[in-house]
């Protein structure tokens, strides 16, 4: 049965009542200082072996306050537990402090000064990475077994010997990962290579020699690549030019390529509508970029280029007369 909260609460008035502690206090205390006195004295005395033992084993000044206080936690278990069960107690504070970063075999010696005697720590079991003659066979050890490589071209047999069932993949990507090669500066890949794989040999297994026929690559118009933001191979043209209410060529076009303008910029005189545009004609087209409808210098960089039709020249148009318009462009013409 659970005791009430109130018959709890008298209790402890009671015991805590001034003139029955007094009482207590005179009648106990005779004990209480026999009691405190003999453990002063022992405490005393096994810090002073402790702090002995462990300097002479040389544990930098840092750590003794904490071997002490190890020492003080077993000494405490002798005072309270006996037999098994101080042994087990004995042997999770061991555990403890070691995981901490003490020294097992310092911690059992002080255990041994009070009496207990538990057992060293366990440590983890080391990996013997010494070489051995097998190494020179291309036998890799590994944390559980050893690794055999295949002489030459030393791939790990373990993946030689299970690739197409432990790793099953496609038979194209499986055709394409046995013909790796570096590729050279005269290679150019094209999106086409890898939809085409290396065709697998005529069985239709995976077989690593393939590795020593690489994958074909096309040498092919950098139409086909993707376009880098940055090009060094732009034509940088600059000169003057006199619109008036029509285009002026300023780039002509070639039959089968197309201009791809990667900046562009002009200097109108007179207020009005200016712009370039892409056309074969000096009419003006809607394919026109940096428009504006006013006087002043306008220069545009583009990181994906403005591309006219296959053929088109490049105009710059003005509505209203201009009179040696400066303008500059940078541009590639190709297919």
């Amino acid at each position: 049965m659970v005791r009430g909260a109130d018959k709890r609460q008298r209790k402890f008035e009671v015991k805590v009542d001034p003139d029955t502690l007094a009482i207590q206090t005179r009648a106990l205390k005779p004990l209480m200082v026999e009691g405190e006195s003999q453990y002063f004295s022992e405490i005393t005395a096994l810090e002073t072996k402790v702090k002995t033992l462990v300097e002479t084993e040389g544990v930098s000044s840092l750590k003794v306050r904490d071997y002490l206080n190890y020492a003080r936690e077993i000494y405490k278990l002798k005072t309270k537990f006996s037999g098994i069960t101080l042994n087990v107690e004995a042997q999770l504070r061991v555990n403890k402090w070691a995981d901490r970063g003490l020294a097992g075999s310092l911690l059992v010696k002080i255990a041994n000064l009070v009496g207990v005697d538990p057992s060293p720590p366990p440590v983890a079991e080391a990996i013997d990475v010494i070489d051995r003659a097998n190494r020179l066979l291309g036998i890799v050890y590994g944390s559980l077994d050893k690794l055999q490589q295949k002489p030459t071209t030393l791939e790990l047999l373990v993946w030689i010997n299970n690739f197409p069932s432990d790793y099953p993949l496609p038979s194209s990507q499986v055709a394409d990962l046995k013909n790796i090669r570096l590729l050279s500066a005269l290679d150019i890949v094209t999106v086409n290579n890898l939809l085409n794989p290396h065709p697998v040999s005529k069985s239709g297994t995976w077989n690593i020699d393939n590795l020593l026929n690489p994958h074909p690559v096309t040498q092919t118009s950098r139409a086909l690549l993707v376009t880098k933001p940055e090009r060094e191979d732009l034509s940088s043209l600059g000169s003057v030019a006199s619109p008036n209410n029509a285009g002026v060529l300023i780039v002509a076009g070639v039959t089968g390529q197309k201009i791809k303008v990667y900046d562009a910029g002009f200097h109108g005189a007179v207020d009005g509508l200016h712009y370039f545009y892409f056309g074969t004609s000096t009419s003006p087209t809607t394919a026109r970029f940096c428009s504006v409808n006013s006087k002043g210098f306008v220069h545009k960089t583009f990181v994906q280029p403005r591309v006219g039709a296959s053929g088109d020249g490049l105009y710059l148009f003005s509505s209203v007369a201009e009179t040696n318009m400066p303008y500059d462009v940078g541009y590639v013409q190709e297919t």
